[in-house]
């Protein structure tokens, strides 16, 4: 995946796209101890998945998507996280 190099950044937010074969999108989340402990972790998963289940119609199916919180953002918030995702629709789906 990570090998592909198809990756779409923004100053809180990256997204690693790659094609999975399949007719519908997938969702990965990784997110590195830098951010804090297992509590911090897992709020920071929930509003990533949260964002993407709202913008999911605005990113194109058969693709599988990581999404990596950038390390000193201190508020990720579902809002905020999904404004990041609909500004970066446009250049995930021009990405093979």
């Amino acid at each position: 995946m990570y090998a592909a190099q198809q990756a779409v950044r923004a100053p809180n937010l990256v997204v690693f796209v790659c094609p999975n074969g399949l007719q519908v999108a997938r969702l990965g989340v990784s997110v590195s101890v830098k951010h804090g402990n297992a509590v911090r972790r897992n709020r920071i998963k929930r509003v990533l998945r949260a964002a993407f289940r709202q913008c999911r119609h605005l990113l194109p199916a058969g693709r599988d998507y990581v999404l990596i919180p950038r390390q000193g953002v201190e508020n990720y918030t579902t809002a905020a996280v999904r404004a990041t995702l609909v500004a970066m629709a446009p250049r995930i789906a021009t990405r093979k």
